[in-house]
């Protein structure tokens, strides 16, 4: 379980450290510094509560913690909701802080422990080094309890691990306040490792929060969000609520129904584009501008540019059958009269030929057309 803020309203924040301390872990100092640095910086957070469950961690990202909530400026409280155990411990030990701790909780001390490969002077340096880390926590620890430091060093730091009941704690001056807490959580019995025992009291108040929200609603802060109000009231909040809700439904089924319609239209559309394209080819075939044959390539060029393909088509002239061509009687540029056509004996030819124009010579010449026209 990460660390997460769960709350924050009046100046005020929540905080769970649930886990193992160290970077990219689940309690990882730099990520905890900066989102408390935001909330100071942008929220107005002045004071923050820690909720706590961890065996522990890195000591050199607890210490940069624990020097970092030293310094800020922000009014600070520990509770113990499972264990504190180790660095976790030290962290609570500032005395400017309060520590508060669940009827069932426990708290663990112990040596500082780590693990160094390297040849022989290195080993002894980094011996060196954990000596060094460990002499600042029994500092801690005696600042915080007023007691001497070798007293500390002596019945806390010798080896073995120390688990304190919350009673304990209290007498030594480690934690401030019993709370109740929630008196469905079992107190653990016996320890096999800082670790069990973490996981222990992390699986039971997850177990109990399943059903319960964790974050509490700032009714004023949304009642504002909602623009009412800010005293309001829940059953205002709910009733806004509940509206939005029908709003966006509407809003949903309008969105359905318009998307329905532009589809009809498309589809439409895309009906009458293919029978007006289907239209223009046929025409132009009826009218012999082009044959059956080119129908698939015209309607192509068509649905690709409408306008250009009719452009095309409308410039085209149709080509009339052979046949109908023959039936047809030839042009004639013969400016010849009546009696030079009778003289030449053509007039019989063009009777049969060229009705029309032996209609029109027989007309010129008699002045009235044939009786039997």
């Amino acid at each position: 379980m990460k660390a997460r803020i769960t709350n924050t309203k009046d100046g005020s924040a929540e905080v769970y450290l649930y886990g193992e301390i160290g970077r990219w872990m689940d309690v990882d100092a730099t990520e905890v510094v900066r989102e408390l640095e935001r909330m100071q910086n942008k929220e107005g957070v002045r004071s923050v509560t820690f909720y706590v469950n961890s065996g522990g961690g890195d000591v050199m990202q607890g210490l940069a913690l624990y020097n970092y909530l030293n310094r800020c400026g922000l009014e600070v409280t520990w509770v113990v909701d499972g264990i504190a155990a180790s660095m976790m411990a030290m962290l609570m030990s500032n005395p400017k802080h309060t520590v508060k701790a669940a009827r069932y909780a426990k708290l663990m001390y112990h040596r500082v422990t780590g693990y160094v490969y390297g040849n022989s002077d290195e080993i002894r340096s980094a011996a060196d080094m954990v000596d060094t880390f460990e002499a600042d926590l029994v500092a801690m620890m005696a600042e915080r309890t007023g007691k001497a430091a070798d007293e500390i060093r002596t019945a806390y730091f010798d080896g073995t691990d120390h688990w304190l009941s919350v009673t304990e704690a209290v007498d030594l001056g480690l934690v401030d306040e019993i709370t109740d807490g929630d008196s469905r959580i079992q107190e653990a019995k016996t320890f096999n490792s800082a670790h069990d025992v973490c996981r222990f009291y992390e699986s039971q108040i997850i177990n109990l929060s399943k059903n319960q929200n964790v974050m509490p609603l700032d009714i004023k802060a949304l009642s504002r969000k909602l623009g009412l109000n800010e005293d309001a009231g829940e059953d205002a909040v709910n009733a806004k609520i509940s509206a939005l809700i029908s709003e966006k439904n509407a809003d949903a089924k309008t969105i359905s129904d318009l998307q329905a319609e532009n589809k009809r239209l498309t589809d439409d559309i895309a009906a009458r584009q293919s029978a007006e394209i289907d239209r223009l080819v046929q025409d132009a075939i009826d009218a012999k501008k082009i044959s059956a044959d080119q129908k698939e390539s015209f309607t192509k060029l068509a649905k690709q540019d409408y306008a250009s393909t009719k452009a095309v088509l409308d410039g085209m002239k149709g080509v009339e059958p052979i046949a109908q061509q023959l039936e047809k009687p030839a042009a004639s540029n013969d400016t010849r009269t009546w009696d030079e056509l009778h003289k030449a004996g053509e007039l019989e030819k063009i009777k049969s030929n060229n009705p029309e124009r032996f209609n029109a010579l027989y007309k010129a010449k008699f002045g009235h057309s044939p009786k039997n026209s």
